[in-house]
């Protein structure tokens, strides 16, 4: 997420009236998209994190991992968002596209997925 307008001594931090007031959100110059400039190292780093992070917390379906990374490259998890908005022109539904799958693709894999979870508490 990049602060394009950002008003000096103010902190780039996506609050309700970031995520939820267009009008504010352009006047700050809100956009978001892939983290930029980053090496295939650190990308395989993030994506660990982001899988260890998903697994540890015992996940199923889907979630979106909100992350930050420091000025030395450290990564901090923020929240693990298991309800993520899934609507197509939101942050889940494009970085799906960044990797590769279309927004009808991302709806059937979820689908796939909750259709064929078998879980450990349900007794048949």
């Amino acid at each position: 997420m990049w602060f394009e307008n950002l008003p000096d001594r103010s902190q780039a931090i996506a609050t309700s009236r970031v995520k939820w007031d267009v009008e504010h959100a352009q006047r700050l110059g809100i956009r978001t998209g892939p983290a930029r400039d980053l090496t295939d190292e650190q990308k395989k780093h993030i994506q660990n994190i982001a899988r260890r992070s998903y697994k540890a917390l015992h996940l199923s379906g889907y979630a979106r991992m909100d992350l930050r990374m420091d000025t030395d490259g450290n990564v901090y998890v923020i929240e693990a968002n298991v309800n993520a908005d899934l609507t197509a022109n939101e942050d889940f539904a494009e970085a799906a596209e960044a990797a590769g799958l279309d927004y009808g693709q991302l709806l059937q894999r979820i689908l796939n997925v909750g259709i064929g979870y078998k879980s450990l508490w349900k007794v048949e």
